[in-house]
């Protein structure tokens, strides 16, 4: 097995160019190296990429909040700025293992391990994320993140590409959003369960938009557009959020019995705290 630190964005570029698919990209190690010691990856090629350091910077444009690849979990955990504006994707962080754990590990090692049980996916999705990949010689291709999954493990990132950023949804007036996590414990667990809710509510308080995204119920995270539907534009009410619960749980298919009954439950919390939060 070689061992490749780059220095900078065109060392790695030109690295992948090189070596292609039998190169793995390793940044803070949390997933990749778990996944070696079992014996899970056999790369031939390691391709360290955490020196570059381009790739950690993170930011706001335009309302828009921006995450180089290398923006580890402590730092969206613990940014003032996102825990007012995006509160569940900074908690969401602020559960992905330990302090330590946190501290390396990425937001780009996270969404490119797809891990349907991850934290952040759930958040992400429901801000509507978008990620951007570049490649040696050509353009930067920027895909939604819902396109960019597939399974465990598996992306649309192609061989010699390099995910360099993470974008999500500025939030309107009047937008709460919530991350709720259902396992033995808050953190340093593997979720059984995860679901993630942005809501906005119109002046007259109706619900003009409202985001649902789940993980831990399938080979991926993903969107709940059959809830979703049931609940924007109209007024918030039991009886809607019981037939958005069933949506739901008909749209987790064929997941355990034990999901399907908690799911209706998580949504009916989760967006009652968020229309309480959009209100304030």
């Amino acid at each position: 097995m070689e061992f490749v630190c780059a220095r900078s964005r065109a060392e790695a570029l030109d690295r992948l160019a090189r070596h292609g698919a039998d190169a793995t990209v390793l940044a803070g190690g949390t997933i990749i190296m778990a996944q070696f010691a079992r014996g899970e990856i056999t790369p031939s090629v390691v391709l360290h990429i955490e020196g570059v350091r381009d790739l950690a910077t993170h930011g706001v444009a335009d309302g828009r909040p921006s995450f180089g690849a290398l923006t580890t979990n402590r730092t969206i955990a613990t940014d003032a700025s996102l825990l007012r504006t995006h509160p569940g994707l900074a908690q969401a962080a602020g559960r992905c293992g330990g302090w330590q754990t946190q501290s390396v590990g990425t937001i780009g090692g996270n969404v490119c391990a797809a891990w349907p049980t991850s934290d952040l996916l759930p958040p992400l999705l429901a801000h509507g994320a978008h990620v951007t990949l570049q490649a040696a010689g050509r353009a930067e291709r920027r895909l939604p993140l819902d396109t960019f999954l597939h399974d465990p493990s598996r992306t649309a990132r192609l061989p010699d590409e390099l995910l360099t950023r993470i974008d999500i949804d500025a939030c309107p007036p009047r937008t709460a959003d919530i991350t709720v996590k259902v396992g033995r414990r808050g953190a340093m667990e593997v979720a059984v369960l995860g679901l993630a809710v942005r809501l906005t509510l119109a002046e007259d308080d109706r619900i003009s938009d409202i985001r649902i995204a789940v993980g831990a119920a399938g080979p991926r995270a993903w969107r709940a557009t059959e809830a979703e539907a049931m609940l924007r534009d109209h007024a918030l009410s039991p009886d809607r959020l019981r037939a958005a619960g069933d949506a739901l749980a008909r749209q987790a298919g064929s997941v355990s019995d034990y999901r399907r009954a908690v799911l209706p439950r998580l949504l009916a919390r989760a967006v009652n705290d968020c229309a309480a939060g959009a209100r304030a």
